[in-house]
């Protein structure tokens, strides 16, 4: 069940136009959508999309079989921007910072996120560090890496 889905001409919440013309052609179909999806970026941004809209089906079609499956999206949580930093496509990472506000607390990070091929792209995991409401962050994956440890 769609949360909130945007009307048409509305920004799509990943950044990447109209939302028809962005990110809810995955989000329509989540195993069709999921499965068309072979860059991490866009991944990202579709997952991004999902999580702000509450698109909880498309959220489970794109993590790995080997993850615990999400049970819920908490509507108290407020997605208010992504951020793309870095990639690495060929070891399939991707380096994002997201600000967010869970029950009116600044929850915002920093993810560097892996991804591999099942039977489509899927999320595997993701390294994270927090960060505050529109801190400036690390901007590449190896810099990442070095806060991390």
């Amino acid at each position: 069940m769609s949360a909130k889905r945007p009307e048409l001409g509305a920004p799509c919440p990943c950044g990447g136009g109209a939302y028809e013309a962005c990110c809810a052609r995955f989000h329509l179909a989540p195993d069709l959508g999921a499965a068309a999806l072979t860059d991490p970026r866009e991944l990202v941004r579709a997952r991004y999309a999902a999580f702000v809209l509450g698109e909880l089906p498309f959220v489970r079609a794109t993590e790995s079989r080997d993850r615990p499956q999400i049970r819920a999206l908490d509507p108290r949580v407020r997605y208010k921007g992504l951020t793309l930093l870095d990639a690495d496509l060929a070891g399939q990472r991707v380096l994002f910072a997201v600000d967010v506000l869970a029950r009116g607390v600044d929850a915002s990070f920093v993810e560097l996120s892996s991804f591999a091929v099942e039977e489509r792209l899927v999320y595997v995991a993701g390294i994270l560090l927090r960060k505050k409401l529109g801190e400036r962050v690390a901007r590449t994956i190896a810099e990442h890496e070095r806060l991390a440890r």
